[in-house]
């Protein structure tokens, strides 16, 4: 069957409750383009699964779409069938971030200053979207929601901040460490943070000898290079002696030292490459907070 034939009740029909995520996603993803009336029926659905469905397949959509004001319109006129933080987690960061891209992030500050606090973890969460694909000045406008929200004593928000300034500090990390001098003692989720931020500077530490050795090798390789050059130059003056004689042992002499000097530069670049290579900055190998799209069994909604 085509993916015109998804309806609602077809959907219905394929979810049960408690079921994996992982077949209800790929069942959202064959419904992708599945018409705009049957989506609102699945919204209006009491099961926890109809209405993830409904959300991951607003994600989808966004997917192909992005930045599509549309999708994020829907997403907002139905935050109210909202009730756990996976639906949030899994349609914020495509369907409301990639919208905001260099602003205006009104809609963000609206979020964050709403009572519910699903509405403030999507403030949180839509900006995982600029960390991504975004350059700094729309990761700086997620700092600012951190800033907004770094106090909240509920986890279904503190938890997202935490996240979102984890990933943040691998852009900026100096505006990571600024953030947590300023509001470490305030922060539910400095431990997620402060865990990141010391990460950033353990790594600095740790491949700042190797870079340096680098540079200093280049330097050394450039050298060698030009008195490479000028013993060249001088064995090619010498092209016109015979092989006999002094003249002949001098232009043999420098052809073997020629050689030698090329031998040395070959090892030494193979040992710059090394180096370059072993200071290059790796992912982290700590465990790296994400956001999961892990959700409990069925809650029907009131």
């Amino acid at each position: 069957m085509g993916d015109t034939e998804w309806t609602a009740a077809r959907i219905l029909a394929e979810l049960t409750p408690g079921m994996r995520m992982r077949f209800l996603f790929d069942t959202a993803k064959a419904a992708t383009w599945m018409p705009s009336s049957e989506l609102e029926a699945l919204f209006a659905e009491p099961s926890y699964e109809a209405r993830m469905a409904a959300f991951c397949i607003l994600d989808f959509q966004a997917r192909k779409r992005l930045g599509d004001l549309e999708l994020q319109d829907t997403y907002l006129r139905h935050h109210d069938r909202i009730d756990d933080w996976g639906m949030v987690d899994r349609a914020a960061p495509r369907v409301i971030g990639a919208t905001l891209t260099g602003g205006p992030y009104d809609l963000l500050h609206e979020l964050a200053a709403s009572p519910d606090p699903y509405r403030r973890r999507t403030a949180m969460t839509a900006p995982l979207w600029f960390v991504k694909y975004s350059d700094d000045t729309d990761v700086e406008a997620g700092i600012a929601i951190a800033e907004v929200l770094h106090a909240d004593p509920d986890p279904l928000v503190y938890k997202p901040v935490g996240i979102y300034l984890a990933y943040a500090g691998d852009r900026l990390p100096e505006r990571l460490t600024e953030f947590l001098d300023q509001h470490d003692k305030t922060m539910p989720a400095r431990r997620t943070a402060s865990r990141s931020a010391s990460e950033s500077q353990r790594m600095a530490a740790e491949h700042a000898v190797p870079r340096t050795r680098a540079i200093g090798m280049t330097a050394r390789i450039a050298a060698m290079s030009g008195r490479l050059g000028s013993l060249t130059r001088c064995t090619l003056r010498h092209g016109t002696a015979t092989w006999g004689g002094p003249a002949g042992v001098r232009r043999w002499g420098f052809l073997r030292i020629a050689r030698s000097a090329t031998a040395r530069l070959i090892a030494q670049a193979a040992a710059m490459s090394r180096a370059i290579v072993r200071s290059s900055w790796p992912r982290s190998t700590s465990p790296k907070p994400r956001v999961s799209t892990w959700v409990p069994a069925t809650r029907p909604i009131a």
